[in-house]
């Protein structure tokens, strides 16, 4: 989990926010599209779960914070 938080940070360092996102999130999808092998498939699908959460969670939050 390392490599891909180094991977992720590396690309916030060097792209604009916007663009360092969208490669972040669209990769894994890319990844579970092209390759036929399971295991890249399982690694696609391990990899967008946490921002998937993330996201839940931040909408959620977003939505039921009281002022």
């Amino acid at each position: 989990m390392s490599n891909m938080m180094s991977m992720i940070r590396f690309l916030y360092d060097r792209l604009p926010f916007h663009i360092a996102m969208v490669i972040v999130i669209a990769l894994p999808f890319a990844l579970y599209a092209i390759l036929p092998i399971m295991v890249f498939k399982m690694l696609a699908v391990a990899t967008v779960a946490p921002f998937i959460t993330f996201l839940v969670i931040g909408l959620h939050a977003a939505v039921t914070r009281h002022a």
